[in-house]
């Protein structure tokens, strides 16, 4: 079954060339801070296990 999250990603939520919409401007707001959040996660673990011993020998 395709998640219907994934699939509503993938298309934008107002036409081209028309005013955004509340739904639409809600949604990049979101939309961006779910990105900026994700990368700033990855970094802040990655920096958190960059001093770990226990993980010094994986690779």
């Amino acid at each position: 079954m395709i998640n219907r999250r994934a699939v509503t990603s993938f298309f934008p939520t107002d036409i081209p060339s028309t005013p955004i919409s509340l739904h639409g401007a809600v949604y990049l707001v979101v939309a961006l801070l779910a990105i900026l959040t994700g990368a700033i996660g990855a970094l802040v673990l990655s920096l958190k296990m960059r001093g770990n011993q226990n993980l010094q020998n994986v690779k």
